[in-house]
């Protein structure tokens, strides 16, 4: 993603070939340099999904992704950069699994949108969004 005079990526790496953390780097135009790669989660992504999507409000960058949770659910997740550092926070407050997500940037925030698998027969998704900075 650009934001007009720099850039950021956002990719997946292997731990052990069964569990693999994501990563995001910011260029810094100013000092035409990588500010240095930085996990954005804890080892607990879906190793089918390679779910993640990266975006530009203009001047900051936000990621969101799709991780397993401690129990077992797969939840959307979103981090922004505040200028030195990601800060992440949890998006997906459904019942059921989230798939497929996009975010947008406008403003100083992030608009995170995905979908919510029905808990119950797992076959109904229902189209969620949240923001966030």
């Amino acid at each position: 993603a650009s934001n007009g005079t720099g850039y950021a990526v956002a990719y997946y790496a292997s731990n052990d070939y069964s569990t693999y953390d994501l990563y995001a780097n910011v260029y810094d135009s100013g000092t035409s340099a990588w500010i240095g790669a930085e996990s954005l989660e804890d080892s607990l992504i879906n190793v089918d999904s390679y779910e993640y999507t990266i975006a530009s409000n203009g001047t900051g960058y936000g990621v969101a992704w799709i991780q397993w949770n401690t129990d077992g659910v797969l939840m959307t997740y979103g981090s922004a950069f505040n200028g030195s550092a990601w800060e992440r926070t949890t998006l997906s407050n459904g019942e059921g699994n989230a798939d497929v997500p996009d975010v947008v940037g406008a403003g100083s925030s992030y608009t995170a949108a995905w979908l919510q698998i029905d808990a119950d027969d797992g076959a109904v998704k229902n189209l969620w969004s949240d923001i966030f900075d």
